[in-house]
């Protein structure tokens, strides 16, 4: 029967069986509003940090998991997996391992894959189960590989009989389970170069990739969403405990996000039609297919080369690598413009005030539609060959068919 491991005195009990936030001021005489970047360090600065797998100054000094005949099925914290320990559910046919290539990994008595932290190539991994409660991979240098971002609520680490890996609360509340985490990003919880989420049916994948970008794919590989960070290898993305979704490049400087913070409990979930959908308690708080493709939204970003589409395709607002914002049609010729080229990095902001501005390299407000204070919440790219500012309630606000 399973083993219960207590960290306290390393006795052995044996049981039987920000991203940046902009805060927006008006400059008078009707110019674009100046901009003041949010000093939160909880947006973009600490959550950076554990998103691009930095070292962990705080490393729990985890005891190594005693020798045992038969492997436990239950963990308490503070101990750790090393190379080649393992748990396994009671009834024997689950195990959960710590490979020597430095993935942890659950299977059944087939060695079948149920479950795996996708860190493999990581010789001189291991699995600590901190004293906190959280669930991690270490590299062999200390970065974290991958966690279960359980920190402070995990209290028992459990291989179930039905092949479930599960951490819980004092009570026995799951905190995380390695079932539920096959679709799910949890608040905490990062991608690192390489992993992904997928469907139960395995027909759509949310995917860091090296190159950098997160993308939906579908079972032809085709990307059906993408947050367009290609171009920056070694990316990565954080589903923060703040409710946002955001991709980090190398340097810790925000690539793309959701703009969705000011929540708690937010998590990412690929649904079973590949929609990607941040919500918390029932709420939709953001998904690809109805903000991620023809909008954008309060708070987000285009950065030199990122771009909205029409629905059908036709039509395509980029911000071009010289500054300039245009509205293109699908022969490229150009519908519409800013007039702002000449500015390479220049980047386009959907700022919380309602007023879509063009910035330079340095923070310069360039253009703006001149609509702060009108509650716009979201840009548009229409089939009709426009974009359009919207409010909540769907009214326009500016249009570039007038601009």
């Amino acid at each position: 029967m399973g083993m219960i491991l207590a960290a306290a005195g390393l006795t052995l009990l044996v049981v039987v069986g920000t991203v940046v936030a902009v805060k927006v001021s008006r400059s008078g005489g009707g110019a674009p509003p100046a901009v003041a970047q949010d000093a939160d360090p909880s947006r973009a600065g600490n959550e950076a940090a554990a998103a691009s797998g930095a070292p962990d100054g705080a490393r729990d000094p985890a005891s190594p998991l005693p020798s045992a005949s038969v492997p436990p099925a239950q963990l308490k914290p503070g101990f750790r997996l090393n190379a080649g320990q393992a748990m396994r559910s009671v009834n024997g046919k689950y195990t959960l391992t710590q490979q020597p290539d430095g993935n942890l990994v659950l299977a059944d008595d087939a060695k079948k894959v149920r479950w795996s932290s996708q860190t493999p190539s990581n010789a001189g991994a291991y699995t600590s189960f901190t004293r906190d409660g959280d669930l991690v991979v270490y590299a062999k240098g200390g970065s974290v590989l991958w966690r279960s971002a359980t920190g402070g609520k995990g209290a028992l680490l459990e291989v179930q009989d039905n092949g479930n890996a599960v951490v819980s609360q004092a009570g026995r509340q799951e905190v995380w389970s390695s079932q539920a985490e096959q679709a799910r990003l949890y608040p905490g919880q990062a991608l690192i170069s390489g992993q992904q989420r997928r469907t139960a049916d395995g027909r759509f994948a949310l995917a860091q990739q090296p190159d950098g970008n997160l993308v939906v794919v579908n079972a032809d590989k085709k990307v059906i969403w993408s947050a367009q960070t290609g171009g920056h290898s070694g990316a990565s993305t954080r589903m923060q405990t703040d409710g946002n979704l955001v991709v980090y490049g190398t340097d810790k400087q925000p690539l793309w996000s959701s703009s969705t913070y000011g929540s708690t409990g937010v998590a990412a979930v690929l649904n079973a039609d590949g929609n990607l959908v941040l919500s918390t308690g029932g709420k939709v708080l953001w998904a690809t297919t109805t903000d991620g493709i023809s909008k954008l939204t309060l708070g987000q970003r285009l950065l030199s080369g990122q771009s909205r589409a029409a629905a059908k395709g036709g039509y395509t607002l980029l911000q071009q690598p010289d500054g300039n914002l245009v509205l293109q049609n699908s022969a490229k010729t150009v519908v519409w413009r800013s007039g702002t080229s000449g500015h390479p990095g220049a980047s386009t902001r959907m700022q919380t005030d309602g007023n879509l501005v063009v910035y330079d390299a340095a923070g310069k407000a360039l253009w703006s539609t001149k609509t702060y204070g009108k509650a716009a919440t979201y840009l548009l790219v229409q089939d009709d060959g426009s974009a359009v500012l919207y409010t909540a309630a769907k009214k326009a606000v500016w249009t570039s068919k007038t601009a």
